[in-house]
């Protein structure tokens, strides 16, 4: 019996890129951050995950850690009513893009890095690897629809 591989990635990465970040508000430009790696879609009103990115990022200036109740305090503070279970499932994706990481104490930004450093880890973790695979798949078909020297010598 044959082994078919799945149709089933093993990871996704979405990356856009937009003109250079010149005057902003910083609200905007971590939100501009989040669509470029693909936390958000472009247009997206529901933008949590800025919010909370925000939080993180002002914790690590003054090395605090945050818990879950924290960030939805501090929301709260904002006029923004999130609610745990989506205040959870935003942290998760940010875990999940190794922006941030767990620890006894709370939650970080990782290493309480900059953002420039997560996304150099995020390029060897993500990028490179799956760059790498579709070399792999160009090759393979390439090895398969190779030009003889004969036949480009006998089309001239």
């Amino acid at each position: 019996m044959r082994t078919v591989s799945s149709e089933t990635p093993l990871s996704e990465i979405m990356l856009r890129r937009f003109e250079k970040p010149y005057s902003m508000s910083v609200r905007s430009a971590v939100r501009r951050f989040c669509v470029s790696i693909g936390l958000l879609q472009p247009g997206d009103g529901r933008d949590s995950i800025v919010d909370i990115l925000l939080m993180f990022l002002k914790s690590r200036k003054a090395g605090h850690f945050l818990e879950v109740d924290d960030i939805q305090d501090g929301l709260k503070k904002d006029d923004k009513n999130i609610a745990v279970s989506n205040v959870r499932r935003q942290i998760k994706r940010l875990k999940h893009y190794t922006l941030v990481e767990k620890r006894p104490e709370g939650y970080r930004l990782t290493e309480f890095e900059g953002l420039g450093e997560s996304v150099v880890r995020m390029e060897k973790l993500f990028v490179q690897p799956s760059l790498d695979r579709i070399k792999e798949y160009a090759s393979l078909i390439d090895s398969h629809f190779t030009f003889s020297k004969d036949l480009i010598r006998s089309l001239k």
